[in-house]
């Protein structure tokens, strides 16, 4: 009589090795008809649940055609596991008749273990250290880099504590991730880690459960301290450059402000006739081109700023309409002298923004300068809102222009620093204005400072459309809780830039 599925799972349930039981076909041993019972381990190799294995054909193993099978099925053999997602697994299987009570084989229990010659084979050739922790914590596996890694042999640490190939150590460090990817959660982090005659390596560490193998756990460790050396060498670098910067923007700020005080004054003759009109005519070209140059100069502070982390966010209210009517003044003089006409449209009813007031300032002047700039005579720059319908408790602002427009390449590095459109092929060099390329480096910086993202849409000849996205503060919310739904990074010291745009 054939053993019941209960009985199967009492002795086979929590074993970590795959075990499937099929119906025997009458007087031939060497043929299985049906599954009977697969174990949980079994079920996880193949990828199918339990409940669909069971009462299946038995043909999910194919018998090697290699020299470790004498016959077809022999009673240890060599075999490929065909898996849910059409693969095949490199398995050995050992064979046992289950007979009733006359003697006959009834059934045949099958165990599987992965082949991991092969795997081993493959794992020897990474420029990593692989190992397999079992569930006792003890070594199951070590590829060639580990044992380089760690000073040891494979045939002296495997089967032993983990913890006594990798050293006390190196184990205390990494023993609660292990313990995390043993309950099933895979672990990803970087880190540095000493190792023996005291050299320490940058790691990245990737800890993954074998399916296969419940409580295993695949270490694959991959030396990365030269690229970590390089990254923050050129991080110092960055830094020291973009202070520099601020440091030199701020010394030529001084002697700048003086010209162009000059520039006016001669420009108004405010103590008496200059004389020649040429003079007046020069003045106004001086301070024209100091307004120019002082933008510029500003630029390379917000960058020197943002990219020191020295930009520090005051979130709270915003009233949205209130700030755009007053960017909207700010910009109208240019846009009267280019004959583009300038729009607010904010409704009535949208809830306040939750962010620092003098960015948002900031952003939508960079953002409707841009617009005025780069229109076209007759055309238009408006300035709209909405609740995005897609993002909870975010405001959408808009900034849509007919202007010249961008070609798909150039929006690909839109909000780059120093990227300035280039003149369509054909065009006049001055088709383009000029500009710092900076601008909108700065605006992107301040969004996601404040916890926003913005997307850019444009056509060549027909206009852009600037999309930002804001935390939006609930109406008759408490501020403080508001901002703790959308808090906004301060990384330091440093007032929020409020400039137009280049």
């Amino acid at each position: 009589m054939a053993a019941s599925g209960k009985t199967f799972e009492l002795v086979f349930g929590e074993s970590p090795d795959a075990v499937v039981v099929a119906a025997q076909t009458a007087g031939d041993e060497g043929s299985a008809s049906a599954i009977d019972y697969v174990n949980p381990a079994f079920a996880a190799l193949t990828g199918w649940p339990a409940e669909a294995l069971r009462g299946r054909p038995m043909d999910l193993l194919e018998p090697s055609s290699g020299p470790a099978s004498a016959r077809p099925w022999a009673d240890r053999m060599q075999a490929l596991l065909r898996r849910s997602d059409g693969s095949r697994m490199p398995v050995e299987v050992a064979r046992h008749p289950i007979r009733d009570a006359a003697g006959g084989v009834c059934q045949m229990l099958h165990v599987l273990r992965v082949r991991m010659e092969d795997a081993g084979r493959a794992a020897d050739l990474l420029p990593a250290a692989v190992a397999l922790v079992r569930p006792d914590l003890s070594l199951g596996y070590a590829n060639r880099e580990f044992e380089a890694w760690f000073s040891c042999r494979r045939e002296d640490v495997v089967g032993r504590p983990f913890a006594d190939a990798t050293g006390r150590d190196f184990y205390a460090r990494i023993h609660a991730d292990l313990d995390r990817a043993r309950a099933g959660s895979p672990v990803d982090l970087q880190e540095t880690y000493a190792f023996p005659a005291g050299r320490c390596r940058h790691l990245r560490l990737a800890c993954r459960p074998m399916a296969d193998q419940p409580g295993t756990v695949c270490a694959f460790m991959l030396d990365v301290t030269e690229m970590e050396t390089a990254r923050r060498k050129s991080d110092a670098a960055n830094r020291a450059k973009s202070e520099f910067l601020a440091h030199m923007s701020h010394e030529l700020r001084t002697p700048l402000n003086a010209v162009m005080g000059f520039a006016e004054m001669i420009r108004g003759e405010l103590f008496g006739p200059a004389g020649h009109p040429k003079y007046a005519e020069y003045a106004t070209d001086i301070l024209a081109s100091g307004r120019h140059l002082l933008d510029l100069v500003s630029d390379l502070i917000d960058i020197g700023r943002i990219e020191t982390g020295k930009v520090e966010t005051h979130p709270g209210q915003v009233d949205l309409a209130s700030v755009a009517e007053g960017v909207r003044r700010l910009v109208g003089p240019e846009a009267r002298m280019r004959g583009i006409s300038v729009t607010a449209d904010i409704p009535a009813g949208l809830p306040p923004l939750w962010a620092d007031e003098r960015a948002v300032r900031q952003i939508l002047l960079n953002l409707l300068s841009n617009a005025v700039k780069y229109g076209e005579a007759g055309g238009e720059a408006m300035l709209s809102a909405r609740l995005a319908e897609d993002a909870d408790g975010m405001l959408e602002i808009m900034v849509q222009d007919t202007g010249i427009g961008m070609r798909q390449e150039d929006l690909e590095r839109i909000g780059q620093p120093f990227f300035r459109l280039a003149p369509e092929p054909g065009a006049e060099p001055d088709s383009v204005p000029e500009g710092s390329g900076i601008g909108l480096y700065v605006t992107k910086s301040l969004v996601e400072l404040n916890g926003g993202s913005i997307t850019f849409e444009s056509r060549p000849g027909v206009g852009t459309t600037v999309r930002v996205r804001l935390p939006a503060t609930l109406r008759n919310a408490d501020p403080r809780t508001a901002g703790a739904r959308a808090p906004v990074p301060s990384p330091g010291p440093g007032p929020v830039p409020h400039r137009a745009a280049e």
